[in-house]
């Protein structure tokens, strides 16, 4: 490997070490921290064929299987606890093995050692990986990446004469991505992409061998699925017939996040189902892209870039409904292909193209170092999330939950009256304000039967209001009560 290559390793790993020091944090508290089904190598092995989600007690099913994290996760557990230090070195180094891996699949498509150095800057540095390394729950898109890319690189040098093994391992690892999140299942569409791109050796008896076994591990990873009986109901944020312009504004806000490093998006609610600046933006994206994928057919570096962006943004624009609107880790394999698209321009413009992109990437560097910060605890991370001027009810809901933990009862009440503010009456929010006032207030006989009416579905508010005036706390009964709408 190239002392350019080298130095990229050695500046993702320095920019995202402030990250270490931090804590568990978010969906990490549910599905580590607090839950017993990755406590134990055998629980961690029936949890892991089940619904990712779902293991974690009071938790509904997120639709979702993905053994290898859960796997991974009771494996540290059983070597380490709760001790997230190794939680978050482990992603850290699966990041580094990610941009390793997108550097010398780079150079084995024709990219001369600067651009490859580029590209990996580009997809390492890039603010919006933050969350998918800094988050420790975030690796599974860490761990999808190292499996596609691997396949990647396996299939390259199984088509270019390597022995069989290359063939059998590159089946490995597309099933080690698949089994780690679902949008590895399309990459072989990715890999039969670049085989028309005039990069990839002859050998029609490798080829065919090699994309077999591809379509083998995607109907046994459906299967798979199907067997656990993994359901969950889809999650509407629109109406069925705005998905149109839903997905275009979608990808409007996905392109403008590439190019605004210093924003941040943490969001459920974007007012995504009306035409606006962004679905303008995202239609652009569109035509762009399919322009740009029809002068690229023959380009196999470029024009695989293109369709890998365009590959695994696709799943996430809501065509078919998953649970979250949006999430920047989403962007974590499209970055990969964006970056392919860097080093294919470098190579055609020469240096002084490298070097723009090397000021870019130091500049991209020191704002994910920044933002590594924000995840080293729930209060910084949703401290710095509620000041954003589209910060959602979510944020606060996260920071009252936080500051709870912590017992600064003042400013959780305060949080969450926000939240109701934002979201009067959502019950989610009332269940979350009855605990914190329960935790509070120890005093206060009723609150096992308050509590246990507050979690019913729908919460029983007339058990509710009726209890408030035994709760000893009184801004605590104030913020319960802005829920049920009593004075």
């Amino acid at each position: 490997m190239s002392a350019a290559r080298w130095a990229v390793l050695g500046a993702v790993a320095l920019v995202f070490a402030p990250a270490l020091g931090g804590e568990f944090v978010w969906d990490d508290v549910i599905l580590i921290r607090d839950n017993p089904a990755v406590h134990g190598l055998g629980a961690a092995w029936g949890a892991a064929w089940g619904d990712f989600f779902g293991s974690a007690a009071g938790q509904p099913q997120g639709g979702y299987l993905r053994p290898v994290p859960t796997l991974l996760n009771g494996l540290t557990w059983a070597a380490v606890a709760a001790d997230p230090l190794v939680y978050h070195l482990q992603n850290l180094a699966l990041h580094l093995g990610a941009v390793a891996l997108l550097m010398a699949v780079a150079g084995r498509l024709g990219a001369s050692g600067l651009a490859a150095a580029a590209a990996g800057a580009v997809f390492g540095l890039h603010p919006r990986q933050v969350e998918a390394v800094a988050f420790i729950s975030g690796r599974t898109d860490l761990l999808a990446a190292v499996g596609v890319l691997g396949a990647t690189w396996l299939h390259l040098r199984a088509r270019r004469g390597g022995g069989p093994w290359t063939v059998v391992a590159a089946w490995a690892a597309l099933v080690f991505g698949a089994l780690s999140k679902e949008v590895a299942l399309l990459w072989p569409l990715a890999l039969l992409g670049l085989e028309t791109s005039g990069r990839v050796a002859a050998g029609a008896h490798r080829r065919r061998a090699l994309f077999v076994g591809y379509g083998v591990v995607v109907a046994a990873a459906v299967a798979a699925r199907l067997a656990a009986g993994i359901a969950a109901a889809p999650r509407l944020y629109f109406e069925a017939g705005d998905a149109p312009v839903a997905a275009l504004s979608l990808a409007g806000h996905y392109a403008g996040l590439l190019v605004q490093p210093e924003s941040r998006a943490l969001y459920d609610h974007l007012p995504v189902a009306r035409f606006s600046g962004w679905t303008a933006l995202g239609l652009a994206v569109l035509v762009a892209g399919l322009g740009l994928a029809w002068r690229l057919r023959r380009d196999g570096l470029a024009g695989f870039g293109l369709l890998v962006a365009g590959l695994c943004l696709a799943p996430v624009l809501h065509l078919v409904p998953i649970p979250a609107l949006a999430a920047e880790r989403y962007l974590y394999l499209p970055l990969a292909g964006l970056a392919w698209g860097v080093a294919a321009a470098v190579d055609r413009v020469g240096p002084r193209l490298a070097a723009v992109v090397a000021g870019a990437a130091l500049a991209f560097g020191a704002l994910s170092a920044v933002r590594a910060l924000d995840w080293r605890s729930e209060v910084e991370l949703w401290g710095a999330e509620i000041e954003r001027p589209a910060a959602g009810y979510k944020a606060w809901q996260n920071l009252a939950v936080a500051l709870a933990e912590r017992k600064a009862w003042p400013e959780a009440t305060g949080a969450i009256l926000r939240a109701q503010a934002l979201r009067p009456q959502d019950p989610r929010l009332l269940r979350n304000a009855v605990r914190i006032t329960a935790a509070a207030c120890p005093a206060w006989p009723e609150r096992g039967a308050v509590v246990g009416a507050a979690l019913a579905n729908p919460p029983d508010r007339a058990g509710l209001a009726q209890a408030l005036p035994t709760v000893p706390c009184a801004p605590m009964a104030s913020a319960v009560s802005a829920f049920l709408g009593s004075p």
